[in-house]
C-alpha cells in the first residue's frame, strides 16, 4: 500500500501508538479525497405488480411461489437491460424509490390517476417482491439497501407497472 502521498506518513520508522496514529491520519486523508462514485438506474417495469405472497400455517411461512416468481424475474430482466452488458452488481449503500402503479378498476369511478392506492397488496409486500428483483443484478446484497422510498397509486388501464430509481454510492 503507498501512503506516501500523505502529509503526515513519515519515512522513518515508527512504533506503537506513533505508528496507529500516522496510518489513520493517512487513510482519513484518503477517504477525503478519494472521488465518489455514483451510479444511477431508472427504469419502468410494465405490468401489474405482484407482491411476495405467503401464509402461515402451524409448521411455519409458506412462500407462494407462480405470480410472485415471474414478477421478480421481470424486474429483474428490466435491471439488466438498464445496467447495460457487462455489468457486475455493486456493494456500497443503495437508495431504493419504487412508485407502484395499479389500474382503475371500472366498477370504480370515483377514483382518478394519481390517488392513493389503499388496499392491498401492501408496500412491504411489493417492496419485498423488487427487493428481491433487484439483488444479485444491480447491487450484490438486498440487506445494503439503507435508504428507502415507496408509494402506490391508480393510472389508467394498460399503463400499470412500478418506477424504479436506484441510487449506489
Amino acid at each position: 500500500m503507498a501512503v506516501t502521498s500523505c502529509p503526515t506518513w513519515k519515512a522513518t520508522r515508527l512504533h506503537g501508538q506513533e505508528l496507529e496514529h500516522a496510518l489513520v491520519s493517512c487513510w482519513k486523508y484518503y477517504q477525503e479525497r478519494r472521488p465518489i462514485l455514483v451510479i444511477k438506474f431508472e427504469f419502468f417495469v410494465r405490468g401489474l405488480p405482484v407482491a411476495t405472497q405467503y401464509q402461515q400455517t402451524k409448521f411455519g411461512v409458506i412462500y407462494n411461489k407462480g405470480r410472485a416468481v415471474a414478477w421478480r424475474k421481470t424486474v429483474a430482466q428490466e435491471a439488466v437491460v438498464a445496467a447495460g452488458a457487462g455489468y457486475k452488481p455493486q456493494s456500497g449503500m443503495v437508495a431504493l424509490s419504487l412508485d407502484f402503479y395499479f389500474p382503475i378498476p371500472k366498477s370504480r369511478k370515483e377514483l382518478r390517476v394519481g390517488d392513493p392506492h389503499l388496499q392491498d397488496p401492501d408496500c412491504t409486500n411489493l417492496l419485498k417482491n423488487c427487493e428481491d428483483g433487484l439483488k444479485r443484478v444491480l447491487f450484490t446484497d438486498d440487506c445494503m439497501v439503507c435508504s428507502l422510498q415507496v408509494s402506490k397509486s391508480w393510472t389508467e388501464a394498460g399503463k400499470e407497472g412500478v418506477q424504479v430509481l436506484v441510487t449506489i454510492t
